[in-house]
């Protein structure tokens, strides 16, 4: 489910998902969550990376890391 919302500055999309972990995502799926460089994406995307507090880093966390640092957004948890 995703909202954008057109602000004085532009859009930002606010994108709020669930991905069960027997699904297989590749980068180029999991990067269609991101259309905007605005964006807030919350859920269970689960994604396991030491970026984000956990202690192991899965695929999919990995995916998550390169496609973040590609489009230069960051994680707040």
């Amino acid at each position: 489910m995703s909202v954008k919302i057109k602000t004085e500055t532009g859009h930002l999309e606010i994108v709020n998902t669930y991905i069960a972990p027997d699904i297989k995502l590749t980068k180029t799926q999991i990067e269609k969550l991101f259309p905007l460089k605005r964006a807030i994406v919350m859920g269970d995307l689960n994604t396991h990376s030491k970026s984000w507090g956990c202690t192991n880093v899965n695929e999919r966390g990995q995916i998550l890391e390169d496609i973040l640092n590609d489009k230069q957004l960051t994680v707040d948890v």
